[in-house]
């Protein structure tokens, strides 16, 4: 082999890398839609992942603020015994939940893939 051939396969390394690493991230990175509030399983409200925004949830059962901020949504007050709500952390992914039972909150992603793994 001489070092023509070295720089060849060299190149032809670094294209397939190139897109496998496109194709990889292109089919991951689906960005879901919509986030759904819903209280006792009656949707409340439908907003943009896209747009940041705080949302206050005032009602019978208590209180909430669900944030939207930089395509991911979670709990940042509640009012609930324990606040496993805000523990549940950040969602980002079609068909990820967020759930307060306390205050029969229920928010959700809704559309997007949803898949988690993929297997080849």
């Amino acid at each position: 082999m001489k070092k023509n051939d070295y720089i060849l396969i060299g190149i032809l390394l670094i294209l397939s890398l190139a897109v496998s690493l496109s194709v990889f991230l292109k089919g991951h990175a689906s960005e879901a839609s919509v986030v759904v509030i819903a209280v006792d399983g009656n949707a409340v409200g439908t907003y943009s992942l896209r747009e940041d925004r705080e949302i206050p949830i005032d009602n019978e059962y208590g209180h909430n603020l669900i944030v939207i901020s930089d395509g991911k949504v979670f709990i940042g007050e509640s009012d609930c015994d324990g606040r496993d709500c805000i523990a549940m952390g950040r969602i980002s992914k079609g068909g990820d939940r967020i759930v307060c039972l306390p205050h029969r909150l229920e928010v959700y992603i809704k559309g997007g893939d949803g898949v988690d793994t993929v297997a080849y």
